[in-house]
């Protein structure tokens, strides 16, 4: 298997020396060839100082003024953006940047620090990973042979190409990289898919997944279905219980004390069926969550085989006569779905759930691949029936193990999404205001969202609104989550889908096997770590120091790996949303829309289509007409002389320029009566007055 430096020197304690074989392993290594590039990689890294080697074994060194940093290339120059919080991007000079590329992350040694509000420069020391594994790119044919040229501006790079694709020249493909750049030597690429003339007659899927890196390509060796589960613990029998299958959740409700309910909410345990330090549990790591578009499915792991029964992390909740939530116990168990269950469970729950667990969400016409929230943070609520059920259930489950997780202090990763900036919901609120909408003055989403959902432009009313939503992400400290109203939150329910839900599962499982009941032996005060009834009362770490510590550290290298993966992710749903909209539009240059001013800059403005979420920008430069001065309180630009405005809310019309269906962007003029060019400013009389 192929591994990057980050994965070796990961591996790498500075305070203990590890054998190659013990590195073979962890890396899975699995022929001569593999050990091979293991042994050049450790031969090269010592030479490096960045690894010695005593007695045959390695272990990592620290370098001062070397830092971590990914490369980002903005505004004709390259940056290394540190992964410290706060610390200050770094200006790498070209001939300093050596075989990396945009995205990479590195090793970057600082070479000049930063002074008088000047950046400070570093070169590129090592690359630890790369980010561009595959590209789409345009064929050329140049004098020395095939080229693919990337179709991203970013990479300023050509990648060399066998003679064979002849045929493609001149065509969009998708191009794996076989060899980096090596010294002298240039990049070498295979091409893997041809994707036809132009992106704008490509599969809008297929043309996303491979622009994103997200294809389906699982290792050779990757088993084909998962294996059957290992117990490790004892499971409490729940298979006679009466449970009703809603998705990959099951669901209980028996009669509980003094009137009330037990609402039972089984969730697949996935840790026996991954275990940790396996070919399986690396490359879900590496995937970070299963991802699709269209009928296109990318899953993190094998599937399972068809199972009648499963092992289950079952959490049985206290539910009293006026449907409040009192304690809840966590158990591993095993169910069994009932095949028809009957009409009073399916009735109570529905009652119960769709009666209290209420939240806002959004209408979005993508799959959902998971049972709790959509990734934007909000639920979706155009699901009906069981799929309502089960998102209710799986997003009040996420909240009650992040409860449990918080209150024992366990290592989890949790997940916090902030609201959006005040500054961002005023601008938005300032164009529902112009539409004639009465939005709350502070941003209260069950009174948004029906208000916009239920608007002529509704379509683009909500990608607006998304727009100015901070995404959500995993986070080591727990906090609120604005999307699904929730503190604390994390992912819990899906582990065969989300990475992040499998460590959670391999914590509790921690507690399971090695939670203290009491501060110490001495103790007479005992708790029961897997019920709610021992919050507030543990005052001392409930898991042994070295199981605390060993997640934690996991949980740290993770969670820059998941954020990274999932940012990939989150751009390809929007990308893929605005080429279907452009496809569905159909428009061509030339071609005059009606239009919505929805954004005003010193730069130009901002315009929609009517009916779509599409924007397309006019600059202040095609405005020939007149000298525009941009005043932010009335969020406009006005002529000097005519007076002319454009503002937020203006409802226009625009002609097509030109479409970028790559990168989903509409170029936008207005028409040509609009823009007649005018007289110099020095000719402008002096009163101001129209001449």
């Amino acid at each position: 298997m192929p591994f990057s430096i980050a994965e070796l020197l990961g591996n790498l304690p500075e305070d203990k020396l590890i054998a190659p074989k013990v590195l073979a392993k962890k890396l899975f290594c699995e022929d001569e060839n593999d050990r091979l590039r293991l042994k050049i990689a450790l031969d090269a890294l010592t030479k490096l100082e960045l690894v010695t080697e005593e007695f045959g074994k390695y272990r990592r060194v620290t370098m001062p003024d070397v830092v971590k940093a990914r490369l980002r290339f903005s505004r004709g120059s390259f940056w290394a953006i540190q992964e410290e919080p706060g610390a200050a991007d770094i200006y790498i000079p070209a001939r300093y940047l050596g075989t990396a590329w945009h995205g990479d992350r590195g090793l970057i040694k600082v070479m000049r620090k930063g002074r008088n509000r000047r950046s400070p420069e570093g070169e590129v020391f090592v690359v630890l990973e790369r980010a561009i594994t595959a590209l789409v790119a345009q064929v050329q044919r140049t004098e020395t042979g095939y080229v693919a040229k990337p179709m991203d501006e970013r990479l300023n790079i050509t990648v060399t190409l066998p003679e064979t694709v002849a045929e493609w020249e001149e065509q969009l493909v998708y191009v794996t990289i076989a060899r980096y750049p090596l010294a002298q030597l240039p990049a070498q690429g295979v091409v893997k898919r041809v994707l036809g003339p132009d992106a704008g007659r490509a599969d809008p899927a297929t043309l996303v997944l491979c622009k994103h890196n997200l294809l389906p390509d699982a290792p050779e060796t990757l088993p084909k279905t998962l294996a059957p589960m290992g117990d490790e613990l004892p499971r409490q029998d729940y298979r006679e219980r009466v449970t009703w299958g809603l998705g990959n959740l099951a669901v209980s409700w028996e009669p509980g004390a003094d009137g009330g309910r037990l609402l039972g909410i089984h969730i697949p345990d996935a840790t026996g069926s991954i275990p940790p330090e396996t070919l399986v549990d690396w490359y879900a790591s590496q995937q970070g969550a299963s991802f699709g578009l269209a009928e296109i499915r990318a899953p993190m792991t094998p599937p399972l085989p068809v199972r009648t029964e499963w092992p289950s992390l079952s959490l049985w909740v206290a539910v009293d006569s006026t449907g409040e939530i009192g304690t809840y116990r966590l158990e591993p168990g095993w169910v069994r779905v009932t095949a028809t269950p009957p009409a009073e469970l399916v009735q109570g729950v529905t009652e119960w759930v769709m009666g209290t667990q209420t939240a806002p969400g959004l209408t979005l016409a993508e799959p959902q691949l998971t049972p709790d929230e959509h990734p934007t943070g909000f639920p979706l609520v155009h699901l009906s029936g069981e799929q309502a059920v089960a998102q209710r259930l799986a997003i009040l489950a996420n909240h009650l193990l992040a409860r449990h997780m918080q209150a024992l202090q366990l290592p989890g990763l949790f997940r916090v999404q902030p609201p959006p900036d005040a500054e961002a919901w005023e601008r938005y609120r300032f164009l529902l205001t112009e539409l004639g909408l009465n939005p709350p003055q502070e941003l209260d989403t069950r009174m948004l969202l029906p208000m916009i959902q239920s608007h002529e432009w509704a379509p683009l009313l909500q990608d607006l609104f998304l727009e100015i939503l901070k995404p959500p992400t995993d986070s080591l400290q727990p906090g609120a989550h604005f999307g699904v109203g929730r503190e604390p939150y994390l992912h819990g329910v899906a582990a065969f889908d989300r990475y992040a839900d499998l460590h959670n599962q391999r914590v509790l499982w921690a507690l399971f096997t090695h939670g203290k009941d009491r501060k110490s032996p001495r103790s007479k005060e005992t708790i029961d770590p897997r019920s709610s009834t021992c919050h507030g009362r543990v005052d001392w770490p409930v898991l042994p120091p070295s199981v605390q510590e060993e997640l934690y550290h996991r949980a740290q290298q993770l969670l820059p790996q998941l954020q990274e993966r999932e940012r990939a992710h989150r751009q390809a749903r929007e990308d893929y949303r605005h080429l279907v909209w452009l496809h569905r539009c159909q428009l061509s240059p030339g071609q005059t829309v009606r239009g919505l001013v929805v954004g005003v800059e010193s730069y130009g403005f901002f315009v929609a289509i009517q009916h779509t979420p599409l924007q397309g920008l006019v600059h202040v430069t095609a405005l020939k007409n007149d000298w525009y001065e941009f005043r932010p309180k009335q969020q406009a630009l006005v002529g000097r002389k005519t007076n002319a405005t454009f503002a937020v809310g203006a409802v226009m019309e625009v002609v097509v320029k030109g479409i970028d269906y790559y990168r989903q962007q509409v170029d936008l003029v207005l028409p040509p009566e609009m823009v007649a060019p005018m007289e110099p400013p020095d000719a402008i009389p002096t009163d101001g007055l129209p001449g």
